[in-house]
């Protein structure tokens, strides 16, 4: 085997374990419980509230590709109170671009509960199952992404708990 033939071996497994490197990085950083700070969809910025209801947002990410977003609704009508808990799993992966691809089960009890609530009204975009994230920042303690879903621009920034 020639020099150039080794040099170009020796670069192609210097990136191939540089890219490997950097999944398992973004996987143990996305790893555990992150609170929403600002949930924008469109121009309204739906945490900590939503047209007079106090609203909480939750990820949950799992190294292994296990994703659960829990939301919470809570207001209070004619002196009553109410609480909704919506929680949509499924799995999530990073494309090969770098981007972060959440994809929803249809049939998780958060989607189907969803579907039938008032709230439904506000969160169409829950028919779409899959959402793709540009990251903007992902430290050990901060993430910023953006996503473009069903023509709503949606910005999400959280906290790692």
């Amino acid at each position: 085997m020639n020099k150039n033939a080794i040099f170009a071996a020796a670069i192609v497994a210097a990136c191939t374990f540089s890219s490997c490197k950097d999944d398992v990085v973004k996987a143990k950083r996305l790893d555990g419980t992150w609170t929403v700070n600002d949930y924008v969809l469109g121009t309204q910025d739906i945490v900590p509230t939503f047209e007079g209801a106090d609203v909480s947002v939750t990820f949950v990410f799992d190294k292994d590709g296990d994703f659960t977003k829990r939301m919470n609704i809570s207001y209070e009508y004619y002196g009553y109170s109410y609480n909704y808990e919506f929680n949509f799993d499924g799995t999530w992966e990073e494309t090969s671009d770098g981007d972060l691809q959440l994809n929803f089960s249809p049939t998780s009890a958060g989607a189907m509960e969803l579907e039938a609530s008032f709230a439904n009204y506000y969160f169409e975009n829950y028919g779409v199952y899959t959402e793709t994230y540009d990251i903007i920042e992902l430290t050990k303690d901060n993430l910023d992404m953006q996503a473009l879903i069903n023509d709503n621009t949606v910005i999400v920034r959280a906290t790692k708990q």
